[in-house]
């Protein structure tokens, strides 16, 4: 049975900062200080001009969204026009200003509930993200209001200290939920055939465990209810607001995954298929254009690991001409 599209409205909230201003560098530079570099390096705040690709997806394949809350730290696109679609909303409008400046994208997205008027059903993107086919609002919502979401349960394999903020997000739900009567009453997404194969075996084998070692982490924009993100705040005050008082990711801090993992306990999400969405490195130009050809995803994300190099920057450049073709159409958005 198809699913019925929602009638209630679905806002978009995207951040993005241009890390090339030099203005904001030396705001930066001032407050960095000793903070790590790993997960803060210049790479993390670099902009690829996808932002553009996305707005530009968005009125191709997901034009059906309310507004558009497009987060920045007093910055805005030379090529945004004046469109009452979208919502520019600096860090001063809604991140308290004990918390300011931060250039800690936690701090960011686990305040956005804050923003005045946004819609309590939301999708959190970021710039990396493109919609590659046509969505409804059923992909992102049931009608009845459950976020769309995938419940498979994962493993971790650290390889960077920043792999700490995962696990901090993690270890918070297993002191505040039981796992057994979770899987007891959420049997019908822990185990759903959307998961696919691979992910329900892998679920399987790490049911027995006491604890949740991990959920699938889909790389497509996360469904969210605004208030889950008050009551989060309510259920962990300390933990996050010691989060937003770190300027740069620490290792000791929870990002908005807590907040999606709330949902998937608190049994609120709807099962949605694995395949919804696939991953690309950035430099990966060729698996891009084969994709391109014929999408079996919705979404894409083209995420930006790669090497300050002669090789790796003309991939990259390859991957951002694909774009300017699969996406060639100026949209509305832009000046």
């Amino acid at each position: 049975m198809m699913s019925k599209d929602p009638d209630f409205p679905i806002d978009f909230v995207i951040p993005w900062v241009d890390g090339a201003d030099p203005i904001w560098q030396e705001k930066k530079t001032k407050y960095q200080g000793n903070a790590s570099t790993e997960g803060n390096s210049n790479q993390r705040f670099e902009d690829f001009g996808t932002l553009k690709y996305l707005f530009r997806s968005i009125e191709k394949y997901a034009n059906w969204v309310n507004k558009i809350w497009l987060i920045t730290d007093q910055q805005v696109p030379e090529w945004l026009a004046n469109n009452p679609q979208v919502q520019v909303v600096d860090h001063k409008d809604y991140i308290p200003a004990k918390y300011l400046p931060t250039f800690n994208s936690n701090v960011i997205e686990l305040n956005i509930w804050r923003i005045a008027d946004l819609s309590e059903h939301f999708v959190l993107l970021n710039d990396d993200l493109l919609f590659v086919s046509d969505t409804k609002r059923s992909d992102f919502f049931s009608d009845k209001g459950k976020p769309k979401d995938i419940a498979a349960q994962s493993v971790f394999m650290p390889r960077d200290d920043f792999a700490h903020i995962p696990v901090n997000n993690i270890s918070l739900i297993n002191q505040e939920f039981s796992k057994r009567q979770w899987l007891k009453n959420n049997w019908q997404v822990a185990f759903n055939y959307r998961n696919g194969v691979g992910l329900n075996i892998l679920s399987i084998m790490l049911s027995p465990l006491p604890y949740i070692t991990r959920f699938f982490e889909p790389h497509v924009g996360t469904a969210y209810l605004k208030s889950n993100f008050v009551k989060v705040w309510e259920l962990f005050p300390e933990k996050l607001e010691l989060t937003s008082q770190n300027k740069f990711r620490e290792i000791n801090e929870v990002s908005h995954w807590l907040v999606r993992y709330y949902q998937i306990m608190t049994g609120q999400i709807k099962a949605r298929s694995h395949s919804f969405g696939r991953y690309f490195n950035v430099t990966q130009d060729s698996e891009l254009k084969e994709f391109m050809k014929r999408p079996t995803s919705k979404m894409i994300v083209l995420n930006d690991d790669y090497q300050d190099n002669q090789s790796d920057n003309l991939h990259v450049q390859k991957s951002m001409q694909l774009l300017e073709v699969f996406l060639s159409k100026k949209s509305e958005y832009e000046r």
